[in-house]
């Protein structure tokens, strides 16, 4: 039996994403799967704060202001 992420269940990067084909992809991918290998939880493993736009790559995605569709600064 594979384990999953432990952090799966609160995880904000889920927050990002509208279509729940990414959502199982990222799913499938890293929290069943590859879990140590996310830079999201590495960085919870460390007590560290992970930045809601933090893929599991390590790259971040450019969060915008849902009101004016801006890039935030």
């Amino acid at each position: 039996m594979r384990e999953d992420c432990p952090y799966i269940e609160g995880c904000t990067i889920f927050n990002e994403f509208n279509y729940s084909h990414t959502r199982q992809v990222i799913v499938k991918v890293f929290c069943r799967a590859r879990y140590t290998d996310c830079e999201r939880f590495k960085l919870r493993e460390l007590g560290r704060e992970v930045p809601e736009n933090l893929m599991p790559t390590g790259e971040k995605l450019a969060l915008y202001d849902k009101i004016s569709s801006e890039p935030k600064v």
